[in-house]
């Protein structure tokens, strides 16, 4: 079931950005924040660094005003980086449980994702997860939705 939170907050990365470190769990089950704005090199800045239920490092992107291709390939120049600083991201975060031999997973959100961009997305090697994050409303309040498409 899509997590579901009071908010209207899924124009503004940077509330979106909060609303992950207070509530890690809305992105999935179990997922815990490492660090945020983590500065990757030429790669520019990963918006979250967290680890999964399986003990997998992941890199989350939040798609701003620079749009979703950009989105996408600055998180694939991260998981690059990402790839090649392995052991040091390892010893950097020890204390988080990381499983050894786990991939480096990589989390879009976007508000909208056009069919064409999921096709697309689906022919990559380095394998990204697109959540779609939608305010939905309900009755005077309104709720952030993730879910993916």
């Amino acid at each position: 079931m899509p997590s579901r939170i009071p908010s209207g907050l899924v124009g503004d990365p940077h509330r979106l950005k909060a609303l992950i470190l207070s509530r890690p769990s809305v992105v999935e089950e179990r997922f815990r924040v490492l660090d945020v704005d983590l500065r990757a090199g030429a790669a520019g800045v990963v918006d979250v660094v967290g680890v999964d239920a399986a003990g997998c490092l992941a890199f989350l992107s939040v798609a701003g005003r620079d749009g979703l291709d950009a989105a996408l390939l600055r998180l694939i120049d991260q998981h690059l980086w990402g790839t090649e600083q392995r052991d040091l991201l390892h010893r950097v975060y020890a204390a988080a449980g990381l499983a050894a031999d786990g991939p480096l997973r990589c989390l879009l959100l976007a508000p909208a994702f056009t069919e064409a961009f999921l096709r697309r997305l689906s022919l990559f090697t380095v394998p990204v997860t697109a959540f779609l994050v939608r305010t939905v409303p309900a009755g005077s309040l309104q709720f952030v939705d993730f879910s993916r498409p």
